[in-house]
Order: C-alpha cells, then structure tokens, then sequence
C-alpha cells in the first residue's frame, strides 16, 4: 500500500487483531527494504526520513498525527519507524501572517526508515517480469464489486497475483476496511535529473508533512531521467472522483509556497506568485 509513492500503510485502518496487523505491516516493509537494495528498483525506491511539523495553526485537533506514522508506532512493539526531534536548518518557514517560522512550530520530528517509491515505474517493472515468466495477465474490462467475480481466477493449481489499481476498491472483493481518504488531491512536477541541484538532491532524502493534511514526496523514476514532487493533499473520506479541481490544485500550490518560502510583501511578488500558480493549473487541465 502506499500514497503518493510513499510506502506506509496509514491509509488503511488497523485490523482488530493488533498482532496480524503488525505482522502484515512489518512484512510490508521487509519486502520495500529489500526493493531498495534490489537493482533497477533501487533507483525508484529509497529509503528516506519524514519530517512532521505538529502544529495547531491550521489543525484544529493538537499534535494530530495525519501523517500516520506514530499511531503504527503505537501499536506495532517493533518501532517501525524511529523518531528523534528534528534539528534542521536547510530550509526556510514562513506561514503568511502567522509569524511561525521553523524553531516556532510546536514540534518537528524526524522519523527514520521510510520508504519512498515511484510507484508506476515499479508496477511497470513489475508487470513486464510476470509477462516475461509465462504469466497470463488479464484486465477486467469494469472494477468488480464482489469476491464472487474474482473467484473465477482463483482455484486448485493457479497463481493468482491480484493487482488493485482504483485505489480504493479492495475492500469490496475482499470484505476489508475501506482506505481513508479516498481521495487525496496531488499536484505532480517532475525535474529532470540532469538539472537537480545539490539542494533540490539533499530535499530528495526527505518527505514533509505540514498543516495536518499537506504532505511533499520526493521519487525517481526507474529510468533515472525524472525526479517528481508529489505535492497534497486533501483528506475527503467517500469521494473517488477523479476530476482535477483547479481550486484545490491551487490551494495546495499555495500552501507549499507558504511553507518553504516567505510570503510575498508587495504587488509585484503576489503577481508573479498567481501567475506561477496559473501556469502550473492550465499545464494540469
């Protein structure tokens, strides 16, 4: 399971067997880790450390965790994903009329050991292995809505590998929880790697979560020519429109705006900001 390239399993809700979930959790995470030492998908999948930045100026619950990652911690023993304070001073904080800037949030923590992935090159790679070993691979031509569909592809003496690529329609073949959200807004820009600078190649080491709901991924893609920033989101539990929404592709621009740069001070600055903004809108639609 992972969200925006970002492999951790907060978006589906933990099993009433805390020990299955775990268990299901730490192999989960054993199987990325080994992708992240397995050549080509090492180039894709990295390992990388979260920062956190828990603040009530725009989350109204205190020290909400949207992110996810301490409530695995909590109930998983094992400690998946080792948090420290976060002292770093490579970027810059500066939300519009509040004042805050980094030192000011109410905690920033870093967690250790999460994996980050380009998740279409993956699947791509992936899928042309199965192709190359024999494998038969079927497209139903809808999402199915029940197990009694699928059935038909399971039985004595096959190997059936499922591949759910809605997002949120598992639950329905097999009886589990729903992912929550169902939707998350992405903003998604790629750079070429050839023109990453030192900086842009150190902020790849990291994701960032912010503001509750707001979350920055940095991925590669398997043939080395792309670095992409997936920039979200919005957490709406229930709707699975896919339609690109100019207002929230815009609120998410700004907001990241906000966070990494100062706000503007003058006419000139706003300007250049909505016409920034603009652009990267009309390129989506």
């Amino acid at each position: 399971m992972t969200a925006g390239g970002w492999v951790m399993p907060v978006s589906i809700e933990p099993l009433e067997d805390h020990a299955l979930w775990c268990e299901l959790v730490q192999n989960a995470q054993n199987i990325w880790q080994r992708y992240v030492n397995t050549p080509p998908l090492n180039v894709a999948t990295h390992m990388t450390k979260s920062l956190v930045f828990y603040d009530q100026l725009f989350n109204p619950k205190a020290m909400e965790d949207k992110s996810g990652i301490r409530t695995v911690n909590i109930m998983c023993p094992m400690n998946l994903y080792p948090e420290q304070s976060a002292q770093k001073n490579f970027y810059r904080l500066n939300y519009q009329g509040s004042g805050k800037e980094a030192g000011h949030f109410d905690q920033v923590v870093e967690f250790s050991n999460i994996v980050q992935t380009d998740t279409v090159s993956v699947l791509q790679y992936m899928t042309k292995k199965l192709i190359e070993s024999g494998a038969e691979l079927i497209q139903t031509a809808q999402p199915l809505e029940s197990y009694q569909q699928l059935k038909p592809y399971y039985g004595h003496g096959k190997k059936t590998f499922t591949i759910n690529a809605t997002g949120h329609g598992a639950h329905k073949l097999f009886n589990n929880k729903p992912s929550v959200p169902i939707r998350g807004d992405l903003v998604l820009l790629r750079i070429p790697t050839d023109q990453l600078t030192p900086h842009i190649k150190e902020m790849s080491n990291y994701s960032f979560w912010a503001g509750g709901t707001r979350y920055v991924f940095l991925r590669y893609s398997l043939d080395k020519q792309w670095m992409e920033i997936v920039l979200g989101g919005t957490f709406i539990s229930g709707d699975n429109d896919l339609a690109v929404r100019p207002e929230t592709v815009k609120d998410i621009i700004s907001f990241w705006l906000d966070f990494f740069h100062q706000a503007p001070s003058n006419d000139d600055e706003t300007q250049k900001r909505s016409l920034l903004i603009e652009g990267v809108v009309n390129a989506i639609l």
